[in-house]
């Protein structure tokens, strides 16, 4: 009597088959990256002669192993997949689609859909998955309520829905289609009373690269046998116990040292990182840094690092071993530091702008004799381009500061230049410094000009920096001069030209 649930999965063929043929552009993007497998009709027998009465017959939706007979509910059958039907598609979940990343089981009755688990009240452990795919749903494309089985509907085991997540690991909904049912004899348009049901199939297929985690590596950073990964998730499930293996140009496979309290972990597994400090964790659509020691193997550009991750959060979702892009790899020569620029380095060119303040101050001061003169001539010559271009004019003493009638201050251009050169040199020491930026270590590139972070550089960050660090210099002249020429400040003036 379940006829709705039948026909959704009838319409969710015919839409991508009939797409397929017309050229349509949705289906041919959804196709050319995705298998759909569709059986539209789990209990064939039962449709021909259409009657139901499980209090002496069996339940199939009841009869799976996950929680077997432990809810009181309609009939689970002699035991966990003793009915051909049943047995066969758990069958054809191991052995054709082990990888599937959504399965739905389509009935009707109540106008609801389900997700795990039917057995428990709790969520689930991908409940952010869920809960943003119920958002979604509901925001953009239906009403229809969207809940944990055993809140929405009752306690039920044994569904095909649990053994989905619990035991395959899927993503998986019951889609309950209608609470009405069809009166004999009558007949009605599909797309009258399926049309939107058929909206949030497409949305949940159209999107199902986005039902497991997606990591993405961002940086990777070798230091000796340190190795520093920056890496996001794109998807729309959590990970909970990833690593990073490195495998070298013979194929042998090298997992890093990892421990919990300092003791080394316990795997249950080979490849089980799931103990606290065993492995990290990345949320749905967010990013993290994670730095590992490999200890005293040699890492070089001939290996190659694999992620090594779960899709999902849930137990019985499948790892993944994916290829880190080469070319995102940077080596560092073993024990080497940050180079020439570690440690303070902010502080060493602040030393540096007053020293050189300083010895501009000096070579300009009054000249009073022939070796003064002569000592000046020789700094200016060092500074000068031509006789019109200066990279530092010291040539004019502190005093003219107040007296030269030009906007020109020969002490202020000095200090500034040198200001304007140490914003330049901390920012590029910056952006290479991986203690300073989270990780994310620029590459290198031929060009300096096709280094994306070089050009944000040089034309967002660095000039914002650079303009204040000019206009300070400017202000500072502007309330020298008002103070020498009035004797005091005139407070609205200078407020005037500052936010000119």
């Amino acid at each position: 009597n379940e006829h709705l649930g039948t026909e959704l999965a009838f319409l969710v063929a015919e839409y991508y088959i009939e797409g397929w043929a017309s050229g349509q552009q949705e289906v041919l993007e959804v196709l050319a990256t995705t298998e759909l497998h569709i059986l539209i009709m789990l209990n064939a027998d039962g449709n021909d002669f259409d009657t139901r009465w499980n209090i002496n017959q069996v339940d199939l939706n009841r009869n799976y192993d996950h929680y077997w007979n432990t809810c009181p509910t309609t009939q689970p059958g002699s035991s966990a997949f003793s009915e051909s039907e049943t047995l066969a598609n758990s069958i054809y979940m191991n052995e054709v689609v082990p990888h599937a990343d959504l399965y739905i089981t389509m009935h009707t009755g109540v106008w609801i859909m389900l997700y795990p688990w039917g057995k428990w009240p709790e969520q689930p452990s991908d409940w952010e998955m869920y809960h943003h795919i119920r958002d979604e749903v509901n925001s953009n494309i239906s009403d229809i309520p969207i809940r944990n089985a055993n809140q929405g509907l009752y306690p039920n085991c044994g569904t095909s829905r649990d053994y989905g997540y619990g035991v395959m690991g899927y993503p998986t909904f019951t889609f309950e289609t209608d609470d009405e049912q069809f009166l004999l004899g009558t007949v009605e348009p599909l797309s009258q009373r399926l049309g939107e049901e058929l909206d949030v199939m497409n949305y949940l297929i159209e999107n199902v690269w986005y039902w497991r985690a997606r990591l993405v590596v961002d940086s990777l950073t070798t230091d000796g046998s340190q190795v520093e990964l920056s890496v996001s998730n794109l998807g729309r499930a959590s990970t909970t116990n990833a690593t990073l293996l490195y495998i070298d140009e013979n194929g042998v496979e090298f997992e890093p040292s990892v421990s919990q309290n300092n003791e080394p972990c316990k795997m249950d597994s080979q490849f089980n990182y799931s103990l606290t400090g065993c492995g990290f964790q990345i949320n749905a659509t967010n990013s993290t840094q994670v730095t590992f020691d490999f200890g005293d193997i040699e890492i070089s550009s001939n290996g190659k690092f694999v992620l090594h991750y779960q899709k999902r959060v849930i137990d019985s979702s499948m790892w993944v071993t994916e290829d880190v892009p080469t070319d995102i790899l940077v080596l560092r020569s073993q024990g080497s530091s940050t180079g020439a620029f570690s440690g303070n380095v902010g502080l060493v060119f602040l030393l540096a702008v007053f020293l050189m303040a300083g010895i501009a101050a000096w070579l300009g001061r009054e000249q009073s004799s022939l070796t003064d003169e002569s000592i000046q001539s020789r700094f200016d010559s060092a500074f000068r381009i031509s006789d019109n271009d200066r990279i530092f004019d010291t040539q004019a003493s502190i005093r003219d500061l107040f007296h030269r009638p030009s906007f020109h201050e020969p002490v202020v251009d000095g200090v500034r230049a040198i200001a304007v050169l140490w914003v330049l040199i901390f920012h590029a020491w910056f952006f290479q410094n991986p203690e300073w930026t989270n990780g994310h270590v620029i590459p290198w590139y031929d060009s300096v000009f096709d280094n994306p972070m070089f050009l944000w550089l040089v034309q967002g960050g660095l000039g914002v920096d650079m303009f204040f660090v000019i206009s300070g210099f400017l202000i500072g002249a502007i309330l020298l001069r008002e103070i020498n020429r009035s004797d005091g400040l005139n407070m609205r003036r200078f407020y005037a030209r500052r936010f000119l």
